[in-house]
């Protein structure tokens, strides 16, 4: 029929109406909507880390990320039932990431006080051993590059800065950030 385009046309398949993502997450998605908790437990697992690399360099502080990262969560959690799988769900709930620590952000933005530069870097400062092992130059050189890279990401706006987060930090293909960014 005509209502239909040919595959060639179309780069990008279209997105059917329903529940369409063959992924491994799918069967645990559906086993944690019905109440089976030990599946989000293993969604949980999956993703933790990965959801919490995302906040850190969003929000730059190690505990905010822990907090944030149990918000998303538990929104994910509470959501769980309106996820369709029309997308994967690792873009669904970094989709939710990028949300809460976006919010999170500009909360802290508005109620944040100045504070000194050098009281700023201890609390973002990797570990000494940094990139250079037990060689001081190689730690100095390192950390001055990490501070350099840092306090450029952190100027920029929210919304910049997560799409330097997710690219060139965090290796996202631009379609995958399409999808999580939306």
């Amino acid at each position: 029929p005509s209502s239909i385009a040919p595959a060639s046309r179309s780069t990008a398949p279209a997105t059917p109406p329903g529940p369409v993502v063959p992924h491994p997450d799918l069967e645990l998605v559906h086993r944690a909507i019905t109440g089976d908790r030990p599946a989000f437990e293993d969604l949980y697992r999956r993703y933790v880390k990965k959801i919490y690399n995302l906040v850190y360099r969003m929000v730059g502080s190690a505990l905010e990320a822990e907090e944030v990262t149990q918000e998303v969560f538990y929104q994910a959690y509470r959501a769980l039932p309106s996820f369709q799988g029309r997308s994967q769900f690792y873009t669904w709930i970094f989709r939710i990431g990028t949300n809460i620590a976006l919010q999170h952000v500009k909360k802290q933005a508005r109620k944040r006080k100045e504070l000194p530069f050098e009281e700023v870097l201890e609390t973002q400062l990797p570990p000494t051993g940094f990139g250079g092992g037990s060689n001081p130059e190689k730690v100095a050189e390192s950390r001055a590059f990490y501070l350099a890279l840092e306090r450029a990401v952190n100027a920029l706006p929210p919304n910049q800065r997560v799409v330097m987060i997710l690219g060139p930090i965090q290796g996202h293909s631009y379609e995958q950030m399409a999808g999580i960014l939306g």
